[in-house]
């Protein structure tokens, strides 16, 4: 899987994921930016 399609994964889903879990979507994007920052 490319950094593009990882991205698009984690940045598609946000508005639903910040409605449920604000938190667990910022653990995702701070993850992704660890790993490919």
């Amino acid at each position: 899987m490319s950094l593009g399609a990882i991205a698009i994964n984690l940045i598609l889903p946000a508005p639903v994921l910040i409605v449920e879990d604000d938190m667990q979507v910022r653990l995702r994007l701070e993850n992704l930016l660890l790993q490919f920052g």
